[in-house]
């Protein structure tokens, strides 16, 4: 088997980079951070349209956003919360 040299990873995306110009080093970026993206959102569930939906109208509903608001300052104007305490469970 012969022996050969071989370069990691990192360094070789390295070393294009730098043999390239400097517009497209910023679209090598580019493209590095897209497919990071693309990564993360492949982790995540895909959207229920039916439940997306029901949630626009509840966002859309003046008297529903009026008592979250309240909910919301009431909660803020009240402080932080406790931390939870294990031993009263």
């Amino acid at each position: 088997m012969p022996h050969t040299l071989t370069i990691e990873v990192p360094d070789a995306f390295a070393e294009a980079w730098r043999s390239l110009r400097p517009a497209s080093q910023d679209t090598l970026v580019q493209f590095a951070q897209f497919l990071k993206s693309r990564e993360a959102q492949d982790g995540l569930e895909p959207v229920a349209e039916a439940e997306e939906t029901e949630w626009d109208k509840v966002f859309a509903d003046p008297a529903k956003m009026a008592n979250f608001h309240r909910c919301a300052d009431q909660a803020l104007a009240e402080g932080p919360s406790e931390p939870l305490d294990l031993s009263r469970l």
